[in-house]
């Protein structure tokens, strides 16, 4: 049966997802920061490519394989990239890994600092840092880039990106103690179908559990490299044009109660429009169940109940979930609404219900997931007089106990997409989604009713809801003032204005595209002694990770 996606988007992005019920290079190492560690990550990619190749014997490094990922969002800062190196030779039975990323967040640096530790990639002993192959570089040095099928990678560092070997692994005189990762260019281009898998390690040293989601296909890439004579070569690797990684600190969790930012990953998320007995004239209910296996309230289940009767216009919602902790929360998200409405402390519309883990259960088993609600006491949905007039409709409408089942069955129509939704409350959710068509059969007991829908019903294997506060502070802006021109020998001095982001900041003047070193402050003084046009742009970088550039000026030098 055809399945009817431009109406399911729709809805979403009408009618939101619940996610509060609802993965380095300048050459600086990340071991010279510190901040608060989370115990917790999520970090969302839509663009990460994989493939191992060999490589001319560079200092007897004979094989590499590289992960470039694109992270779209995460749990602190969004936007960045993140480069993984394993080198391998024919010399020796080790492998060591380096990761290189434009993440600058304090926080962010580190939890990977933790994740790794006592690892190739970073080790630190009694506070000794021994390997430090955590690298940062700009954004202008690593680019990962999807366009349609195909993802492109640009490594272009403005300093040699030198990457520790360690003895233990490639000893000497084979090896020498260190190995420069030059520029280099990649494709990838997908030519297989599309697989869901996952993957969880745990880091025996740190003691975090790391976790992966994905959905995979086999691409075939091409490497390139000018500073090895031009050196190219192709294969087949894979691309994941959904991937989830997350991780977890040993202990237990640290809850943030009123998140201003919240990120939730879903494991299970199953939506269906059901025409059912007009029982108190009600006779439509979107229903939207899921399982939430991460997020500032844990593993929880969510299940959202949409309203409607023929002939009326509008609906109500009412929102449900067996997480206590964040009820509070939701409702600051969604006050204003039919879900929950509160006017100078006046209570108006309540439809937000707190059940127990027994009463509300949201599971999935490969395609096929399950919803069981069987409340302990009834739960009642007020109905808005506005749009359910009392002379048709009582005040309330209650949710009867039912079973739940979505089944994609053969079908393999996997779809990566993204919606948007404003709440009146200023705040915005974002969802990140891979989804399939399919069936779902609901059986309502009291009401012996049992059908099966086959239209506007999906299965999300894997969902990513980013919910953001109105008062999480804007990005930092910037702009320069302002072109001139001067004869040669003269001085003068640009300036750069900011605003908005987290302080401290961090900035970096370029001229054209190639950075000027130790030129770090709001404040450009340029002397030239050879005639021409020059063109600057200033870079500011907040606490946060966040960057923005600021507008091109112009310096035109004459001869005297």
């Amino acid at each position: 049966m055809r399945k009817n996606l431009t109406g399911t988007m729709t809805l979403l992005l009408l009618l939101g997802l619940l996610t509060s019920t609802l993965p380095l290079f300048v050459s600086t190492s990340i071991a010279a920061e510190s901040s608060s560690q989370p115990t917790s990550f999520i970090e969302y990619s839509n663009a990460y490519g994989m493939a191992t190749l060999n490589v001319p014997s560079i200092g007897n490094i004979t094989r590499m394989t590289v992960v470039a990922i694109h992270q779209d969002k995460s749990s602190t800062i969004d936007n960045y990239e993140v480069m993984s190196l394993a080198l391998s030779s024919s010399l020796t039975t080790g492998t060591v890994t380096a990761v290189i990323t434009t993440n600058f967040n304090p926080e962010d640096i580190s939890w990977r600092k933790a994740l790794r530790n006592g690892t190739s990639i970073y080790t630190e002993i009694n506070g000794n840092v021994t390997i430090n192959n955590s690298l940062r570089v700009t954004a202008n040095e690593l680019k990962v880039q999807k366009t349609g099928n195909r993802y492109t990678v640009d490594f272009n560092p403005t300093t040699p990106a030198i990457i520790t070997l360690p003895r233990n692994l490639f000893p000497s005189p084979n090896f020498t103690a260190t190995w420069t990762l030059p520029a280099f260019h990649m494709d990838f281009d997908a030519n297989g179908s599309t697989t869901l898998a996952n993957g969880t390690t745990v880091n025996p040293i740190s003691g975090w559990t790391e976790y992966n989601e994905y959905a995979t296909a086999n691409a075939n890439f091409t490497f390139a490299c000018p500073s090895w004579s031009n050196y190219t070569t192709s294969g087949t690797g894979t691309i994941r044009p959904f991937a989830v990684h997350r991780g977890q600190a040993p202990g237990t969790p640290v809850v943030s109660t009123e998140p201003l930012k919240r990120v939730d990953f879903y494991e299970g998320f199953g939506q269906t429009l059901v025409d059912i007995p007009k029982t108190g004239n009600i006779t439509r209910v979107l229903i939207q169940a899921m399982h939430a296996v991460q997020g500032p309230f844990g593993n929880f289940d969510i299940l959202i109940m949409t309203l409607s009767a023929t002939g009326y216009n509008g609906s109500v919602q009412a929102r449900i979930n067996n997480s206590p902790e964040s009820i509070n929360w939701i409702k600051s998200v969604v006050n204003g609404t039919s879900a929950y409405t509160e006017v100078n402390g006046n209570i108006l519309i309540n439809n937000i219900f707190s059940v127990s883990a027994n009463e509300l259960k949201v599971q999935r088993n490969g395609t096929l997931l399950t919803v069981d609600f069987n409340p302990a006491t009834p739960v009642n949905v007020m109905l808005p007089p506005d749009v359910f007039p009392r002379a048709n409709f009582s005040a309330t409408w209650t949710i009867p106990a039912f079973h739940l089942e979505f089944n994609v069955g053969n079908q393999s129509q996997f779809l990566v997409s993204t919606s948007t939704t404003p709440f009146p409350s200023g705040w915005t959710q974002t969802n990140e989604y891979f989804l399939n068509p399919a069936n779902a059969t609901i059986t309502i007991p009291t009401w012996s009713f049992t059908t099966t829908v086959g239209t506007n019903t999906y299965v999300f294997p894997y969902l990513v809801a980013v919910m953001r506060s109105p008062y999480l502070p804007k990005a930092p802006a910037v702009s320069a003032f302002s072109s001139a021109t001067i004869m040669t020998g003269q001085t003068w001095y640009f300036f750069a204005h900011y605003s908005g982001g987290v302080v401290p900041y961090k900035f970096q003047w370029y001229e054209g595209t190639a950075i000027l070193a130790g030129q770090t402050s709001t404040l450009l003084p340029v002397t030239k002694t050879t005639a021409g046009t020059y063109t600057y742009t200033c870079q500011v970088m907040d606490a946060d990770g966040n960057t923005a550039t600021s507008n091109a000026i112009t310096l035109t030098v004459i001869n005297r």
